[in-house]
C-alpha cells in the first residue's frame, strides 16, 4: 500500500508541475510523520499559481486521474478536494493561501518547492494581530447566527457541520490564548 501511495503522489505532483499549476506542495498528516495505517488519508497541501487557478479548477479531475480512476470526489469550495480512488486511497488536496494560515506541526514532507519557500516554514511569527483575532470572532459569530437559523428551521442534519465549525474556531482562540508558545496556529 505504501508503494501505491508514493506512486499516486508522484503522478499527481508531476501533473500539477508540468501544467505549471503550483508554486509548492507538501505532504502533511500521518503519512508525513510515519504514523499511517491502512485507513489513513493522504493529505497534500498546494499553493496554486493565481494566474492558473481557473484553468486548474476547470480540469483538475484529469490530473488526479493520472494515478487511477476516481470513484468519488467532492470539492469543498476552494479550500480542498476529497478524492477516493478505485484502490480506495483517500486523497485530500488542501489549497494554501498563505503558510501562516496552515496549522503546521513538526512533520511535513516537501513534494515540490523550487523557490525554497518551505525552508523557513517553522520560522513564522505566530503572534496574531488584533485584526486576525477579530476575524475569527466575527466568523464564529456568523456561524452562531447560522446555527440559530438552522435550529429554528429544524434542519438538524446540517447543524452538526455548523457546530463543528464553531468548535474549531473556538478551539483556535482558546489554544492561542492558553498555549501560544507551543501552538503553531493557523488562522
Amino acid at each position: 500500500r505504501e508503494q501505491l501511495i508514493v506512486q499516486s503522489i508522484n503522478k499527481i505532483i508531476d501533473g500539477l508541475v508540468s501544467n505549471h499549476y503550483i508554486h509548492y506542495a507538501f505532504l502533511k498528516g500521518s503519512f508525513a510523520n510515519g504514523s499511517e495505517d491502512v485507513y489513513s488519508n493522504v493529505e497534500i497541501y498546494v499553493k496554486l499559481r493565481i494566474e492558473k487557478e481557473d484553468e486548474f479548477f476547470a480540469s483538475y479531475l484529469q490530473i488526479f486521474e493520472l494515478y487511477k480512476p476516481i470513484i468519488f470526489f467532492k470539492q469543498y469550495e476552494y479550500s480542498f478536494i476529497n478524492i477516493v480512488y478505485k484502490d480506495y486511497i483517500n486523497l485530500k488536496v488542501h489549497f494554501v493561501d498563505e503558510l501562516k494560515n496552515v496549522n503546521i506541526d513538526n512533520h511535513i514532507v516537501k513534494l515540490y518547492d523550487p523557490d525554497s519557500v518551505l525552508d523557513d516554514l517553522y520560522d513564522y511569527n505566530l503572534e496574531l494581530s488584533d485584526y486576525e483575532i477579530a476575524s475569527v470572532v466575527d466568523e464564529m459569530s456568523l456561524k452562531c447566527y447560522e446555527f440559530h437559523r438552522l435550529f429554528l428551521r429544524n434542519e438538524y442534519s446540517v447543524i452538526m457541520h455548523v457546530v463543528s465549525d464553531i468548535h474549531r474556531l473556538y478551539s483556535m482562540i482558546m489554544h492561542y490564548k492558553f498555549s501560544k508558545k507551543d501552538s503553531m496556529l493557523g488562522i
